[in-house]
């Protein structure tokens, strides 16, 4: 091994090092390594201010600039020319929320929240603060993001999504009696809703009930199936069956319209064939017009693709030559790490 350059450990070194650590640290760790819900944050709990509906514009600007000082600089120098960008671009503050959506799916998760918080200095939407809300739950700042929750659960009660956000938030901080309170409130309103169930299903395991978690994780996979889910299911000692997921696709019965032209009869003689040949051409001239219709759809559909092609060509090469005239915005930009303080 030494003469491949790999450096043995100094066993004394790590012997005494280990010694310092006891049993019952050993076996805190484990506990936290295999805890199947998280173990309840009182620090954090204490933490959470009771924010009004007045209060939340400086709450939100208050919170921003402490999520902003946990973000690395270098995420917040990269998300202040994304800002820039936007603004320079006339995007609005609602449709700032979408590009922020777009960085949160492609893993940007300190980019998004960063967007959310400078577009809340330009708008009161609702959807805005509760799309930043979530984002904070996820990033393991839930204790930031009940406050907003509980004023949008004020302003529009019975929202299975503020319902269900709310649980994950109290889940988050391991105070399952709350968490649990709002996950059922969001599954008396939509039985199948995936996260709710599926953190209910965790609470239920973790209070050694493995049938109710069961049927938890099974309404959870009806309107959304994932891999881990199935596995969970398997772990927990249920194997799936094609009735426990649900398909939302609809055979159209007659996709080529076939069914509204109505063939007139064939005639069998000359004398049905006088009469029917009028019946024939009138037929036969619905068939010409709805060919030119569909044909003149065609066209006009191309020509869409072709202009949103070019539309799109354009500013692939506007963004090109920024980048060539120095510009750093296009770099890849780290993802935002979850080191949030825990005070």
């Amino acid at each position: 091994m030494d003469s491949l350059g790999i450096k043995m450990p100094d066993m004394k070194k790590a012997s005494k090092s280990m010694s310092g650590v006891s049993d019952k640290q050993l076996a805190a760790a484990w506990e936290d390594e295999t805890r199947i819900v998280p173990k309840k944050n009182t620090t954090r709990i204490a933490a959470i201010p009771n924010v009004s509906k007045q209060a939340m514009s400086a709450y939100l600007k208050a919170a921003h600039a402490e999520v902003i000082k946990a973000l690395p600089a270098s995420v917040v120098d990269y998300a202040e020319k994304v800002y820039a960008f936007c603004v320079q671009s006339n995007i609005s503050a609602e449709r700032m929320s979408t590009v922020s959506a777009g960085f949160w799916m492609e893993g940007k998760t300190g980019i998004a929240v960063y967007l959310l918080g400078k577009a809340l200095t330009q708008t009161n939407e609702a959807e805005v603060r509760g799309n930043y809300a979530a984002l904070l739950s996820m990033m393991d700042a839930p204790h930031i993001a009940i406050p907003v929750l509980n004023v949008l659960n004020a302003e529009f009660p019975k929202n299975s999504t503020l319902l269900n956000n709310l649980g994950q938030a109290w889940f988050g901080l391991g105070e399952l009696v709350k968490a649990e309170k709002y996950l059922d409130s969001a599954i008396a309103i939509y039985p199948y809703h995936p996260q709710a169930n599926l953190t209910k299903a965790r609470i239920e395991e973790s209070k050694g009930n493995p049938k109710k978690a069961v049927e938890c994780v099974k309404r959870s996979i009806k309107h959304a199936y994932t891999k881990e889910k199935e596995e969970t299911l398997k772990r927990l000692g249920y194997k799936i069956t094609m009735n426990d997921l649900s398909y939302h696709f609809k055979a159209d019965t007659d996709p080529l319209s076939i069914g509204k032209f109505k063939r007139p009869e064939y005639p069998r003689n000359a004398q049905e064939l006088k009469a029917l040949a009028p019946i024939w051409q009138e037929f036969n001239d619905e068939l010409t017009m709805e060919i030119a219709k569909l044909e003149k759809e065609k066209r006009d559909q191309s020509q869409k693709v072709n202009e949103n092609t070019q539309q799109m060509v354009a500013q692939a090469m506007k963004l090109v030559q920024k980048r060539r005239n120095g510009s750093r915005f296009y770099a890849s930009a780290p993802v935002c790490h979850k080191g949030w303080s825990r005070t």
